[in-house]
């Protein structure tokens, strides 16, 4: 759900009792907090581009607001569409470069 409401995250390194939310604040434009044991341990923003053709992830560290990371995330053909894979995504979206920012 893209409306704010926190969801558990679960799996993987997760720390236990780790909530992410994400809002749509914009056709284009997502917000998101994740939160350990109900304090925000990580803000970020998603953008995606007029064309379609990239998005950028904005994220930052709620104490330190000022220290931004972006990273840059450019439209490739999958590889396995490449190939002719059945069911594959037509797209994936690889990291392009990243801009430290702060």
């Amino acid at each position: 759900m893209l409306d704010g409401t926190p969801a558990p995250l679960e799996g993987g390194i997760a720390p236990k009792n780790t909530m992410i939310a994400e809002k749509e604040e914009a056709s284009s434009k997502i917000s998101g907090t994740e939160t350990i044991d109900g304090k925000p341990a990580l803000q970020w923003e998603d953008t995606l581009s007029k064309d379609g053709k990239s998005f950028a992830r904005t994220n930052w560290y709620p104490n330190h607001p000022d220290e931004k990371q972006t990273i840059v995330f450019e439209k490739q053909q999958s590889k396995r569409a490449q190939a002719g894979g059945v069911g594959a995504a037509p797209f994936v979206f690889a990291p392009g470069r990243a801009v430290l920012a702060g």
